[in-house]
């Protein structure tokens, strides 16, 4: 199967220094079986996840002052959560460039749409920095956040963002 490096990265909107790490992104666990010379994208799942997690709890802590700790948990965790990461990968339509086994069926899930979102966001991290993972959620999970009452959350995020490259 042929991986759409320029197509992919035009969808991201971000060119990677290392087209591997990428490549990686977008190489399941049951592509790697069958195939065992291509990495998986675990690794960078796992990392993409923390990512997630620290971004938007950070981001919530700073423009949310009025809400509990409590009230914070729950709204990151709505954020966070398979069904809002799955939707947003399928709405971009990154899925359809996944590297899936043919055990698999050709069939991406929600939850490979899921872990492919914390994968690209682990990706991004480790080519980008943090900026690069941030412009992504923030990009991808703006639907999320207006379904739970804070339609303008990332905006909030993009204005800090801007506040603080004016003040440096």
């Amino acid at each position: 199967m042929l991986f759409f490096l320029d197509d992919v990265q035009k969808k991201l909107g971000y060119v990677f220094d290392d087209a591997m790490v990428l490549r990686r992104c977008f190489t399941h666990p049951s592509y790697t079986n069958e195939h065992k010379t291509a990495p998986h994208n675990q690794r960078l799942e796992f990392l993409g996840d923390s990512v997630l997690g620290f971004i938007v709890a950070s981001k919530l802590y700073e423009i949310t002052p009025e809400l509990s700790d409590g009230e914070m948990t729950k709204f990151k965790q709505s954020v966070v959560s398979s069904a809002p990461l799955a939707a947003a990968v399928k709405k971009t339509g990154l899925d359809k460039y996944l590297l899936v086994g043919e055990n698999a069926a050709g069939e991406v899930t929600d939850k490979m749409r899921e872990d492919l979102f914390e994968a690209i966001v682990g990706a991004l991290y480790v080519d980008g920095g943090i900026e690069a993972a941030e412009k992504f959620i923030t990009e991808n999970s703006a639907e999320s956040c207006s379904n739970h009452g804070l339609t303008g959350f990332f905006d909030s995020f993009r204005h800090i963002a801007a506040v603080q490259n004016v003040i440096n």
